[in-house]
């Protein structure tokens, strides 16, 4: 019993790893490398606060993805 559990988890961890590395490698996931990044003023907030869209755009309502950076204090 124990011999035969120990291979069901093996089983399932292999099948786990494998869909996790094909699910990575679809047409919608995307990486950006910090250098990447265009930084933009934003002028609703503090003087010198940035805003850099990474994904998919601001002014309409569908899901976008982007980076603040604020001034110290």
């Amino acid at each position: 019993m124990k011999n035969k559990l120990s291979v069901f988890f093996a089983i399932l961890a292999l099948a786990c790893l494998s869909a996790s590395a094909v699910w990575a490698q679809s047409d919608t996931h995307k990486i950006v490398k910090p250098g990447d990044l265009k930084w933009e003023d934003v002028a609703s907030m503090p003087k010198g606060a940035k805003i850099a869209v990474i994904e998919g755009p601001v002014s309409e309502a569908v899901p976008f993805t982007f980076r603040l950076k604020f001034p110290a204090n």
